[in-house]
């Protein structure tokens, strides 16, 4: 095997290209050494986007952590996309792309795991791949190719990128991953080559391929009640990434069923974590990984009933070591301040209100009230207590939002709030996409052109009418190309494939993103997109992710649909379940603990958790200078 020494390799040509740490690896490891052999299997574990980015993914901390962790060994080894200056470099040289601590070439890795949480990703899969010196397409490789398998809550409709993968997990990788990979290494080890391996992983009823008529999603049931949920296996990042904290999960799902959103359908039933579990996360994250900043991750973190109490003992333990506690959004119903007060980082970043849309026959549509008098209600309090600014999102183009009223109403909404509170506004407006696997799925998308006009003119109108107020809105054209790859059919692969080759990379990013690059590739390939996005879908349609189920009935999607066009609210999923969707079973459960101890167990207090005695732990931190 001839692995790759990028410092060696490229000497001072790296100072030709920026952030060359990206590439260099030499991280802090916590965990296991993995010993790289020649008879080692080798798993890539690829975040399709820079180095930045795929080191603040909670996922890829999960995953690494899971298949390090596994017993039956395997070398997992991270792979990150490149930017244009250093992809340039290594055709120029022509060097594979390679993993990153060991410099395993990409092409050379027994499987490929790409880790996808964002659809306008996928001309990354292909950069990966392509400078693996993988070919593109399936049918294109050989039998000593990787196994390229592909999951994420982006590829719940794998049609458009299923020629490039061999298999689309659909669901939690915690419950059943390793599996897979288990096969792949026992019959690599027995000289198996890649058409035998894809057979046999045909079995498992969560690996999507093309043409498979039924899927169903993994679920991790063991999330909240397995003994322990700290982390073994950790990459401290080199250089400031862009989430620069640590991460505990305090939940997985919601109890809201709002009706535009994918997160809440991919991840049910909801799960909540103990305090106990999140207390000794939080404490591994400070004690052991150096963060002195902690998110409390969740959907919807304020619905959590332990969540006082939580954030009570945290600061309490916590706050002598200079950690701080930051939290996602909330809803207004579940708005604390005296929780978010005492949040150094909400006080420092303001409140936030997703608001999406400010009449109440259209959130009611939407399933999701934000009542203007709450809001008003919060600030003004929120007001006495110190707070100066306020973040506001909304998203146009819902189903059932008349457009004509679309503008003044965002309008009136910010007015009537900056008239009773005098508090800043930082206003940030999307363009709504249908997502597959939602109520929404049947809706019609705004179109690109119309979108572009009117949120110009809804920007135009704040800016002229509400005092204190500044803008962002969301290009519609990212919209529109999210909109294709995330609801079309097989037909949009050629139209992935001919964006790549035309040089589309990175589209995430707003310095790399050419949409007339997609444009092109639309036209060349007669992609019909109003067939696509501009129009309402029959009930009875066959869907082009319907051989997909995330355990959610159509038909409850169906009935939901039909509530939101009569303005009709569907009540929170619950542990005594009153809303049957079809996830839950004497299998697949809510996890409430409402019910449980909310004191943290003296075990597992500080006191126990930390450091031999007559060690005194020390904390280094460096800083540049010139």
């Amino acid at each position: 095997m001839n692995t790759i020494e990028i410092t060696k390799k490229f000497g001072n040509k790296l100072l030709s290209i920026a952030n060359p740490v990206r590439y260099t690896a030499g991280e802090y490891i916590h965990g296991k050494t993995q010993i790289l052999r020649e008879d080692s299997f080798k798993v890539g574990l690829c975040f399709p986007d820079l180095y930045e980015i795929g080191m603040s993914n909670n996922a890829m901390r999960i995953l690494y952590d899971l298949i390090v962790e596994e017993k039956d060994e395997m070398i997992c080894d991270r792979i990150f996309s490149v930017a244009p200056d250093f992809e340039a470099l290594l055709r120029k040289e022509e060097v594979p792309l390679y993993t990153l601590t060991h410099g395993i070439p990409v092409g050379e890795c027994d499987v490929v795991a790409f880790s996808i949480g964002y659809e306008l990703s996928l001309t990354n899969v292909l950069q990966v791949l392509d400078l693996g010196n993988i070919p593109l397409r399936a049918i294109n490789r050989r039998e000593v190719d990787p196994i390229i398998i592909c999951g994420g809550p982006a590829v719940t409709n794998p049609l458009p990128f299923s020629p490039f993968i061999d298999f689309t997990y659909i669901g939690e990788a915690e419950n059943g991953l390793i599996e897979v990979l288990k096969v792949i290494k026992r019959m690599r080890k027995e000289g198996k080559g890649r058409t035998s391996i894809i057979e046999e992983l045909k079995q498992f009823p969560m690996l999507y391929y093309s043409g498979k008529k039924f899927t169903s999603r993994s679920i991790d049931d063991n999330f909240s009640t397995k003994n322990d949920t700290t982390t073994h296996n950790f990459i401290m990042p080199h250089f400031k990434v862009a989430q620069d904290h640590g991460v505990v999960e305090i939940m997985r799902g919601c109890p809201n069923g709002c009706r535009f959103c994918h997160a809440g359908q991919f991840y049910k039933p909801y799960r909540q974590k103990s305090i106990n579990h999140i207390y000794k996360e939080v404490a591994q994250q400070v004690f052991e990984f150096g963060y002195r900043e902690v998110t409390l991750s969740s959907l919807s973190s304020g619905d959590h009933p332990q969540l006082k109490e939580i954030i009570t003992q945290l600061n309490q333990d916590f706050s002598p070591y200079k950690v701080s506690f930051s939290l996602p959004s909330l809803k207004v119903s579940s708005f604390s301040l005296d929780i978010l007060e005492s949040l150094q980082e909400v006080r420092k970043s303001g409140l936030t209100f997703a608001i999406e849309t400010p009449l109440e026959k259209w959130q009611k549509a939407m399933n999701k009230e934000v009542p203007l008098e709450d809001v008003i209600s919060i600030i003004q309090e929120a007001k006495t207590r110190g707070w100066k600014s306020a973040k506001f999102y909304f998203m146009v183009g819902l189903p059932f939002v008349d457009i004509e009223e679309e503008k003044e109403a965002i309008v009136s909404f910010l007015k009537a709030i900056r008239e009773v509170t005098r508090i800043n506004m930082n206003i940030n407006i999307g363009t709504f996409i249908p997502k597959p696997h939602t109520p929404f799925q049947y809706a019609s998308m705004m179109k690109k052109e119309v979108g572009q006009q009117h949120l110009h003119e809804i920007k135009r109108a704040i800016m002229n009418e509400v005092k204190g107020a500044k803008v962002s809105y969301h290009d519609p054209a990212v919209s529109y190309i999210e909109g294709i790859v995330s609801r079309g059919g097989s037909s949009v692969a050629s139209v992935i494939e001919s964006a790549y080759h035309k040089g589309a990379r990175l589209d995430a990013w707003h310095e790399y993103f050419h949409p007339e690059l997609w444009y092109e590739a639309i036209e060349e390939n007669n992609l019909d997109v109003s067939s696509i996005l501009y129009r309402e879908y029959p009930l009875n349609e066959v869907l082009p992710w319907d051989s997909i189920s995330l355990g959610v009935s159509k038909l409850y999607l169906k009935k939901e649909w039909l509530k939101a066009k009569e303005a009709l609210l569907t009540g929170i999923c619950e542990s005594e379940c009153a809303l049957p969707c079809g996830v839950c079973s004497s299998v697949h459960q809510v996890n409430d603990v409402g019910s449980q101890e909310t004191k943290v167990d003296p075990e597992i207090k500080i006191k126990n958790l930390v450091h031999e005695e007559n060690k005194v732990p020390v904390v280094f931190i460096y800083e540049k200078y010139g």
